[in-house]
């Protein structure tokens, strides 16, 4: 079905890369409107005004919807610019979003976020009914309340979809509060917005939504499942029939490195990190260290990898306790294991460029970045079979460009590891699956041609009635 090319596309999300994000979700709303915008769509991003959004955005302020809550109004203003090539509209309360972190300290979350995004879902449906879009495009708990809410306002709202990232956070908040969401008392309903005692943005969104997108066509699948469905399996079995999985792409930003000089960069890496550059390969994990991304299973299972020869690199912060198992496997390893305990996007994009193989272990992943960035790199991706990983990933094995392993387990994980250094002993068969990995298309236009074609069809069967 073929699209509009004046279809106006309003995005709403928690995140933006460069104004304010925590992961993966900003990557993906610098990058999806980015790529609509490319094929013709008007697209406009909306976002809480954090302090540092507002101050990276650097737009005046003009008056934005104000918010009528149980203990007092909400004077948002509102902030429209251009951020990343593309049109950008923060709404801003000091009360409520003038604050040092997005959601709370590390480790922590600040009280009122029900509050919080309560009000700012309020104030996104406000600014609907005021500027109606032809779509809204909902990304992920922040933004799951204003599903119900445009529900609410009447039959004369555009259709939405709402957009999963990550099933398991869900923005939950006691069924005490249903007051601040300023729905009507039939949305306070196990088949409304509560669930299990609570009010669930997330599943307000799943619930009300005119259409549900995941970002990969396995993850879709296995959150209809119990086990890995965090308590909303049977509603999205419920919804199957207008559920899609659509993998992720990621901003091919300035050429590709060069496949010929990677020698040069993996001896350079080696300095920089203090390891052996006679040890080979060099495996690299760049990751949020969590017990999710499996970052456990690799601290017990690279050392068998280390006194076989290899040598790797962790680059990332999280769990306290896996930032610790790190800390300790360094000092026992040294020239052969490194850990950053940090982030920043240049030392990732060296590590790329670098490393001979990157794991991405998780135990669940909806889509998964980083196996992305790294084939691009032209590193090898070693992962679990799971979620976008099993869709972008297929194995040396079958002429494909990295290494799967099926169980979440630290032997599995192990086994994996030493196939990979058994496979870059022959030198032809590593440059090509490294050939083969560069060449794969990872950019947005894929992705972002496959939802205006839903979004077309939600508003052809919105205007048909």
């Amino acid at each position: 079905m073929g699209r509009r090319p004046t279809l106006s596309v309003l995005h709403v999300g928690g995140e933006l890369a460069g104004l304010g994000h925590t992961g993966g979700l900003g990557e993906v709303l610098a990058g999806l409107p980015l790529a609509q915008q490319a094929l013709g769509a008007r697209v406009r991003v909306l976002l809480p005004g954090y302090r540092q959004s507002v101050e990276a955005l650097g737009a005046p302020p003009r008056p934005g919807p104000r918010v009528s809550m149980p203990f007092g109004d909400g004077h948002f203003t509102r902030h429209d610019g251009r951020f990343g090539g593309v049109p950008v509209t923060l709404l801003a309360e000091p009360a409520w979003f003038d604050r040092p972190h997005l959601y709370g300290p590390p480790g922590d979350a600040y009280a009122d976020n029900p509050v919080r995004f309560s009000a700012f879902a309020r104030a996104v449906a406000a600014l609907v009914a005021a500027e109606p879009p032809d779509l809204v495009h909902l990304h992920d708990w922040h933004a799951g309340l204003v599903a119900p809410l445009l529900v609410a306002a009447g039959p004369a709202r555009p259709p939405t979809m709402m957009s999963v990232h990550n099933l398991a956070y869900q923005g939950a908040f006691p069924e005490g509060a249903f007051h601040l969401t300023g729905l009507p008392d039939w949305a306070a309903a196990m088949d409304g917005v509560l669930h299990w005692g609570a009010v669930n943005p997330l599943k307000a969104g799943l619930q009300y939504a005119d259409a549900i997108t995941t970002v990969s066509p396995s993850y879709a699948r296995e959150i209809q499942e119990d086990a890995h469905g965090f308590g909303l399996a049977p509603l999205l079995r419920w919804r199957g029939d207008r559920l899609y999985g659509i993998v992720n792409g990621i901003a091919e930003t300035g050429p590709a490195p060069v496949a010929a000089e990677r020698p040069a960069r993996r001896a350079a890496l080696a300095a920089e990190l203090g390891l052996d550059p006679d040890r080979r390969p060099l495996f690299a994990v760049v990751s949020r260290l969590t017990d999710q991304k499996g970052l456990d299973l690799f601290a017990r299972a690279v050392p068998d990898a280390l006194a076989r020869g290899a040598s790797a690199v962790v680059v990332g912060t999280g769990d306290a306790s896996l930032v610790e198992a790190f800390e300790a496997l360094r000092a026992r390893q040294p020239g052969r294991f490194a850990f950053v305990h940090g982030f920043d996007v240049a030392l990732a994009q060296r590590v790329f460029a670098a490393a001979d193989v990157v794991c991405v272990p998780s135990r669940f992943e909806p889509c998964g970045m980083t196996q992305l960035h790294a084939m691009r790199a032209g590193a090898l991706p070693l992962v679990r079979a799971t979620g976008g990983l099993r869709d972008t990933v297929d194995d040396v094995a079958d002429g494909g460009v990295g290494f799967l392993f099926e169980e979440a387990s630290a032997e599995a994980l192990s086994a994996a590891l030493l196939r990979a250094m058994a496979f870059h002993e022959d030198p032809e068969a590593t440059a090509a699956a490294r050939a083969r990995a560069q060449a794969r298309p990872a950019g947005w236009e894929r992705a972002a041609a496959r939802y205006l074609e839903l979004y077309a069809e939600l508003i052809e069967a919105r205007a048909e009635g």
